[in-house]
């Protein structure tokens, strides 16, 4: 997953300074701001807004009994997109076009994915997609945010599970949607690969007055396991044609087959008695339970009647899933994030920008990028830039002091040279901070002299800004002999001298004590 962060645009706020503003054009919002649940709420998948609809109702009671988000309440607003893409797509479009304050969209599902995905990220606007197609796990799309499995996940559940119980024979019988069919290819692999065999692929179409040539075919095939995700009217009948023919066989279902118009509607058709033996389903696990889940549910319970008979959601988890999906859109309006030098980062929404600092002004003075790059080398920071990529080993530039380089963690280019630097040899250059009086702040790759090396340069610089206290402030590689000789220049032999600034931590070359701390 890409960072939350990304979601949002950053205002930096240093010590006791605030800087920077937004890119581009902000959106004025006034009122309430909105999340739109995008996804089936009619057609054969009309459990599927209800049951995202749930989470979102849910979370929104508990940010607005918090004081919204910067202010703003939120509102959960239900758009129906038929589950299917032409429907999918004109619903989008109307949403996009007619909603005031839109700032997320939880969904689409996959049978509308491939025609409104597109569109919701072109309006730029943060989606959380159910979509299961496994082409989602990598995107492209800069607004996408994805927090469940793809179904390709649950098609290998589903048959681990079936083989492990000693079924070897299974008929996949899914309906000939996108969101059915996502499950088929890692199932069939699946199973096969474990040793079992797929006797019959079914793929269904929906809402036909009987199923028995369908069925008919399954009896022929003689499976001992049923693999499935079809819609409940469907299963109802089939299932219900299949018990009149056949002694009950197991099925193995995936998450929407425990959706409660599915278990009611195929219930009703087999019975309860022969359903509870009989069925089993694989879903993306949540525990319900833990004090996380206890405040979901609290929310969730409280939701009626907004949310009729809220407690079947309680262990679904595309409901907690939206749930979470609403919070990060609230916290994401704005998040304060602590550095250990003392600094801060305050990450909020663009719009969010004039209001933190009509509320900021009062406690902090308005800084600039130059002045965070000084705090920056003031803390022994430093910002490798083009004209110094390719230069320095993590531990050349304090990494390892600062806590941003593991050494039991891999793999990644450069790891090996990375190691032994830091098990097997000594480093002979460190960063270092100093000052020089001149104002002109020399460019990043600009290299330093010492007398000790002659004319031979002895270090480089890394990242320079203009100290508020006068002159330029600046962090380099140097060579240790050359830091431990007390003068070095910049830019020449007969350069200005540069002042030593201790860093703000100590680091440690011995490989031993390195070795017995990892």
């Amino acid at each position: 997953m890409r960072r939350l962060a990304m979601l949002i645009t950053g205002i930096a706020i240093a010590a006791s300074a605030c800087g920077g503003s937004s890119q581009g054009t902000p959106r004025t919002m006034t009122g309430t701001v909105v999340v739109a649940n995008f996804n089936s709420f009619s057609g054969p998948n009309a459990d599927f807004g209800p049951e995202q609809y749930a989470g979102c109702y849910a979370a929104i009671q508990l940010i607005n009994r918090a004081g919204g988000a910067l202010g703003h309440s939120l509102d959960c607003i239900r758009v129906d997109s038929q589950g299917e893409q032409v429907a999918g797509e004109l619903a989008a479009r109307s949403m996009l076009a007619s909603t005031p304050n839109l700032v997320a969209v939880t969904g689409p599902g996959s049978n509308e994915a491939l025609t409104t995905i597109p569109l919701i990220d072109r309006a730029r606007i943060p989606f959380f997609p159910e979509a299961g197609q496994a082409a989602y796990d990598t995107s492209t799309y800069r607004f996408l945010w994805r927090l469940v499995p793809s179904d390709d996940a649950a098609g290998y559940a589903m048959a681990i599970w079936a083989y492990k119980q000693g079924y070897r024979r299974g008929v996949a019988l899914f309906g000939n949607d996108v969101t059915s069919q996502a499950n088929v290819p890692t199932l069939l692999k699946g199973f096969r690969q474990l040793g079992g065999t797929i006797v019959l692929n079914q793929s269904l179409e929906a809402d036909k007055a009987s199923y028995a040539a369908e069925v008919d075919a399954l009896i022929q095939a003689r499976p001992d396991v049923i693999f499935t995700e079809i819609d409940d009217k469907t299963a109802a009948l089939f299932f219900s044609e299949l018990l009149k023919r056949h002694a009950p066989i197991p099925i193995v279902g995936t998450q929407p087959t425990l959706q409660p118009a599915w278990l009611d509607a195929v219930s009703q058709s087999i019975g309860p008695a022969v359903l509870a033996k009989s069925f089993v389903a694989v879903q993306p696990y949540a525990a319900p339970q833990g004090r996380a889940w206890e405040i979901f549910n609290e929310a969730l319970l409280a939701s009626g009647p907004a949310v009729p008979n809220p407690g079947q959601w309680s262990s679904d988890p595309y409901t907690s899933v939206t749930y979470d999906e609403v919070t990060i859109v609230a916290d994401g309006t704005a998040r304060l994030l602590g550095l250990p030098d003392g600094r801060y980062v305050l990450v909020a929404m663009a719009e969010a920008e004039k209001v933190l600092r009509g509320n900021l002004g009062a406690r902090a003075v308005p800084g600039d990028a130059e002045l965070w790059r000084w705090l920056s080398i003031r803390a022994g920071v430093p910002l490798v830039t083009a004209a110094t990529s390719d230069r320095f080993v993590p531990q050349m530039l304090n990494w390892d002091a600062l806590g941003g380089v593991s050494f039991q963690k891999g793999c990644y280019p450069g790891q090996e040279i990375v190691a032994r630097t830091r098990y097997l040899g000594r480093l002979k250059e460190r960063l270092y901070g100093f000052h020089v009086a001149a104002a002109a702040q020399p460019a990043p790759g600009t290299r330093l002299y010492s007398s000790a090396f002659g004319t031979d340069p002895c270090g480089t610089v890394v990242s320079a800004a203009r100290s508020p206290e006068g002159g330029t402030a600046l962090l380099a590689v140097v060579q240790k002999a050359a830091a431990e000789s007390g003068v070095v220049s910049l830019a020449a032999p007969d350069g200005p001298t540069m002042t030593p600034v201790a860093l703000p931590y100590t680091v440690d070359d011995d490989p031993l004590r390195g070795r017995a701390s990892d």
